[in-house]
């Protein structure tokens, strides 16, 4: 972890700033890592055996669609067991649809996304068909919010103005006669 220059803040970040983040273990049940697949799950298979028939066990991935894919575990004498690295949404893993989100809230298309993935050695996220239907999902889902927000917004500009002023209902508004 990057350590901030805390010159120029508040003195609550200065006494933050001197606990170490590595004194704490933080049992997060949620949440997305980036990690090194062969290299994690190597040491993990050295490490574990088979519950069932106390063999080895080793890991593998399938099932890739973009970022997501199943964690295959796999020992000698029983049934594979198929893990999803993300939940599995309608026809798609929900990484795939936070990317999405994400990257269009930084204002970064499909190109900028498989940019990303490129660069960070990561698999290519998604087609264009994909991207398409989930900008669209986010439109519509984008809309509904700002048709709440504009109806709740006009609700409490209304109850003021019927606080304000009683025998009048409604919003009051002035023009400039133009």
């Amino acid at each position: 972890m990057e350590k901030p220059n805390v010159e120029n803040v508040g003195t609550s970040a200065k006494k933050l700033s001197a606990i170490d983040p590595d004194d704490f273990e933080v049992d997060e049940g949620f949440g997305y890592r980036i990690l090194n697949f062969l290299a994690v799950f190597f040491v993990i298979s050295q490490a574990v055996m088979c519950k069932k028939c106390k063999s080895v066990v080793t890991f593998t991935e399938s099932g890739k669609r973009g970022l997501g894919f199943k964690i295959v575990i796999s020992c000698q004498k029983c049934d594979k067991i198929y893990i999803p690295s993300s939940p599995f949404i309608e026809k798609g893993y929900e990484i795939n649809r936070k990317i999405i989100l994400a990257m269009r809230l930084l204002g970064v298309g499909l190109n900028g996304i498989i940019k990303f993935c490129a660069f960070m050695d990561l698999p290519r996220p998604i087609f264009q068909s994909f991207y398409d239907q989930i900008v669209q999902k986010i439109a519509v889902g984008a809309e509904a919010v700002c048709q709440l927000s504009i109806k709740n917004v006009a609700r409490e500009e209304k109850e003021k103005s019927d606080e304000k002023v009683t025998n009048t209902s409604g919003i009051t508004i002035s023009g400039d006669g133009l």
